[in-house]
């Protein structure tokens, strides 16, 4: 799914919002709300419409009691499976860079072994392992191996950031809509008892 299909979603959002009706439920069964409202989601029109007045006007604030609720969830639902694609392709591309660059660090690796076994070396005096990797190994080519084995080593844990980061332009396409719509508040549980 695109952003934009969360985009759309979330206007739905704020379109139940307007015309969402608050009902009192301390004075109206809840288990009967749910029945209304589930029945005005899936009756045809002409159905409704042959209710009496008062069942009629019941069904149809039942429904719009329940539709912000109903549309707030769908797109939850959508942010999901957007955030799930997102990180899908980010990891895929990470995958694609580690392997497009293994060979390099592959590279840099074997030169760094074989200047660590000279190093490791207990024939070699202090005095000549240097000038000696310098002579095998090569200066400039140690340092090349250093540089590039840094910049290819992924970090314990990489989760991949760098290709997050490319992301952020279909991240701020509904992000800001996000945000402003959806309500991140805890309910009364996860509030602060002080």
């Amino acid at each position: 799914m695109s952003s934009t299909a969360l985009v759309q979603a979330l206007k739905r959002v704020e379109l139940s919002r307007s015309i969402s009706v608050k009902l009192p439920l301390s004075r109206i069964p809840l288990c009967r709300i749910l029945t209304l409202a589930r029945f005005a989601n899936t009756a045809k029109i002409t159905a409704i419409n042959r209710l009496p007045f008062e069942r009629k006007m019941a069904t149809l604030v039942a429904f719009s009691h329940y539709f912000e609720a109903s549309a707030q969830d769908d797109a939850l639902d959508v942010l999901s499976v957007v955030l799930h694609d997102l990180y899908s392709r980010a990891k895929q591309e990470n995958n694609k860079t580690w392997l497009r660059t293994i060979k390099d660090l592959d590279l840099a690796t074997a030169t760094l072994v074989d200047a660590c076994k000279l190093l490791l070396n207990s024939e070699l005096s202090d005095n000549e392992v240097r000038s000696t990797i310098y002579k095998i190994v090569g200066y400039e080519t140690l340092i090349s191996a250093v540089q590039n084995a840094s910049s290819l080593i992924r970090p314990p844990g990489n989760v991949f950031y760098h290709e997050l980061e490319k992301k952020q332009k279909m991240v701020k396409k509904f992000l800001p809509t996000l945000l402003r719509v959806i309500n991140f508040e805890s309910n009364q549980v996860g509030k602060s008892v002080t």
